[in-house]
Order: C-alpha cells, then structure tokens, then sequence
C-alpha cells in the first residue's frame, strides 16, 4: 500500500512539472491577442462580404 502511495506520488509530481512546462506566459498571451485580433477582423468582413452580396444602390453609406 505505501509503494502504491508513493509510485502515486510520484506520478503526481511529474504531471505537475509537465504542466507548470506547459503554461507559458507568452503562449497564453499571443493566444489571447490574436483571438482579439480575429474578434475584430470579424465585423468588417462580414460587412464587406454582404455588402458585395447586393447592388450599389442597396449598401448604406455610398
């Protein structure tokens, strides 16, 4: 029971290291920038899409 224990222990203490490895400021960073940057992309490509959707005289703002 006490080997199961510690061959547990064990374990946990290289999972933990492969997930403090894992988590980096900077990826996580970068991944939030650029999930905002294509947050905002998304407007104006939807509006120049479905505003070539329809005749000149039918987009607002010419």
């Amino acid at each position: 029971m006490a080997q199961e224990a510690a061959q547990i222990g064990e374990k946990l203490k290289s999972l933990e290291e492969a997930v403090a490895s894992a988590q980096s400021a900077g990826d996580n960073a970068w991944m939030l920038v650029s999930a905002a940057l294509v947050l905002l992309m998304t407007g104006p490509g939807l509006a120049l899409f479905y505003g070539g959707l329809v005749r000149k005289k039918n987009v607002l703002g010419t």
